[in-house]
């Protein structure tokens, strides 16, 4: 079953006890507003927090003509329009190599760079596993400006406690050696800045 972003929000909307569902996020009622607000910043936090292996390629960087203006590089190479943030950078042989980014740029010594990266992936072919996180991860922030801080509060902190472990050992299946976002980690960001390294 293919899901948008309306049905996720309003699964949130469900656990925080609203019932009418939501379709737009242009309609002047407070849960179109806060989750309209909400849902990409939340979906990019939980992404660029961890390795998930079905949010990760590996892609040749495009080199620029251009010297770096920083002389401690040799070359620079402009970043993928998908990129959300950087895991690692290898070289034309597979060996792991030093470098930098700037801006949209990555800076590096290397005349041909690869880069792993995190991308954000449609919310329609998102996995089960993460999409359970997802939501839980979107009442937990919803619930303050929408019902307050209490019970239902905690219960949200407690299912996505619950949704963060369920979705690691899901996705480490994928990809054993990979590390993931733990939930104390997540829990503290709170959402109250972004990625170093994310952009919109």
């Amino acid at each position: 079953m293919t899901l948008s972003i309306y049905d996720l929000v309003t699964r949130a909307g469900f656990l925080l006890g609203i019932e009418e569902p939501i379709q737009s996020f242009n309609d002047d009622t407070r849960e179109s507003i806060v989750f309209g607000n909400l849902w990409e910043h939340v979906l990019q936090n939980l992404l660029t927090g961890g390795d998930w292996a079905f949010a990760t390629k590996t892609a040749e960087l495009s080199r620029l003509s251009d010297e770096p203006a920083d002389p401690n590089w040799q070359y620079q190479f402009q970043l993928p329009h998908d990129y959300l943030a950087a895991r690692s950078a290898m070289d034309e042989g597979g060996s792991r190599i030093v470098y930098t980014i700037e801006g949209d740029r990555v800076l590096a010594d290397s005349s041909r760079a690869f880069l792993k990266y995190i991308f954000q992936p449609e919310v329609t072919v998102l996995p089960a596993y993460f999409v359970t996180l997802y939501v839980a991860a979107l009442a937990y922030a919803a619930a303050e400006p929408l019902v307050g801080v209490g019970t239902v509060s905690e219960r949200m902190k407690r299912d996505l406690d619950m949704a963060m472990r369920e979705a690691r050992i899901r996705d480490g299946k994928n990809e054993p050696s990979r590390s993931v976002i733990t939930p104390s980690r997540f829990l503290k960001a709170r959402w109250t800045e972004g990625s170093a390294h994310a952009r919109r």
